[in-house]
């Protein structure tokens, strides 16, 4: 959510936030989880905290605010600073804006004591102090579901019970951050796309059961499977009471279809056939269409290398595309029109098809990988192999000479 739309929920907060816990109140918590839209920052899901007063006040608590109008945005989130604000409104007025953008959302009331409710809402409204209300957003740690998750489990610490989650239906079968991913973005292949080459090697490694929380769309079925435990007894109830409420239904149409990965890959694979096929016929190297190619993928590389080295973005680093998305890809759209170095492109190429064979036989088949990545490096396999093989049988300097006589 934009924080242009939300700009007074501080402020509406701090309205009733003197009055916010008093001795006799009785504190209903429960948790919001609003379903997908249609921006890809909101293919996980939402979370909030609504809290209902027994005189009649209903406020629900946010930490996902952040300003797309923020001067420089795109260039602090590609760093990875991009800082979100917890703020707060009533209830009525966060449901009308996903009744307007068509997202449903389910409440799930939390079973705290009335002690525990009181020290989620301290916790809140700490929170919402100035100087705690901005934090450093993490995209798979420190997000609008693990704030909410992490408020709740303290208010029970703090009481001295302990929170628990058993075993998920599938007995906990071991998963990765990408696999995660992966099930929400089923619709938007180009969005999976990007990040399977943007994310590096932390985004497979084993997560637990709690870690895949970081989706709202998960923390929704995490708490079902929640209990407070009182260490004294050893006895145990539910985290969530009664059965969830759909307060808004998600409205038809409000996610679109998005174009299938396809529409990028199958182009790119078609051209470097056609170059490989051309090449090995006429025994000539396209120097247009190469030049082109690797002009392409060589900004890709540095994409990838930027937010490797650079970025302070979680889980980019160790990113094994650079085997195939290489800033070094930037000689050959300069140095194939030289023909004084046509030796150096060669070679060049040869190491460009050999350091992408690596990767295609080390990870081709891996689930890390995916098919339409793969066949990314498959082209450009094709295409710096074609090249190195009309090179080593033929004269590309005198091929060169000839063809500007004629």
């Amino acid at each position: 959510m934009k924080l242009s739309k939300y700009s007074l929920f501080i402020g509406l907060l701090w309205l009733v936030a003197g009055v916010v816990i008093t001795a006799s109140a009785t504190i209903r918590v429960s948790l919001l989880t609003c379903g997908p839209g249609e921006p890809v920052y909101t293919l996980e899901g939402h979370s909030a905290l609504r809290l209902q007063f027994d005189d009649g006040r209903d406020v629900t608590v946010n930490w996902g605010l952040f300003d797309f109008a923020d001067p420089g945005f795109e260039w602090k989130f590609a760093k990875g600073r991009t800082d979100y604000l917890c703020g707060a409104c009533p209830t009525i007025a966060f449901l009308n804006e996903y009744r307007y953008s068509g997202r449903s959302v389910v409440e799930q009331p939390i079973n705290l004591s009335p002690e525990q409710a009181e020290l989620l809402v301290n916790l809140v409204e700490q929170n919402l102090q100035p100087e705690n209300v901005k934090y450093r957003y993490r995209y798979l740690s420190d997000n609008c579901a693990t704030r909410p998750l992490n408020i709740i489990e303290q208010a029970i610490k703090l009481s001295g019970d302990t929170l628990r989650f058993l075993s998920p239906a599938d007995g906990g079968k071991e998963t990765t951050f990408r696999r995660e991913l992966r099930q929400y973005h089923v619709e938007n292949q180009l969005y999976q796309l990007f990040i399977d080459i943007a994310l590096g090697r932390d985004v497979d490694r084993p997560i637990t059961d709690r870690q895949r929380a970081f989706a709202p769309l998960y923390l929704s079925r995490l708490i079902e499977r929640g209990q407070i435990v009182d260490p004294a007894s050893g006895q145990a109830s539910p985290l969530t009471v009664g059965e969830p409420v759909t307060l808004v239904a998600e409205a038809s149409g409000c996610r679109s279809s998005e174009p299938s990965a396809w529409v990028v890959v199958a182009p790119v694979l078609v051209w470097a056939l056609a170059t490989c096929f051309w090449q090995i016929k006429r025994k000539r190297v396209c120097r247009w269409s190469n030049a082109l190619f690797f002009l392409l993928y060589g900004v890709l590389g540095v994409m990838v290398a930027m937010l490797m080295f650079w970025s302070e973005q979680e889980a980019t680093g160790a990113n094994r595309n650079l085997l195939w998305l290489n800033p070094l890809l930037l000689i050959v759209p300069l140095l194939i029109w030289w023909r004084k170095c046509q030796k150096i492109m060669k070679w060049a190429m040869a190491v460009f098809a050999l350091a992408t064979f690596m990767f295609i036989f080390n990870y081709m088949f891996s689930s890390a990988t995916s098919i339409f990545v793969s066949l990314m490096a498959l082209a450009e396999l094709l295409m710096a192999f074609s090249y190195y093989w009309v090179a080593e049988r033929t004269d590309l300097t005198s091929t060169t000479s000839s063809s500007s006589k004629r």
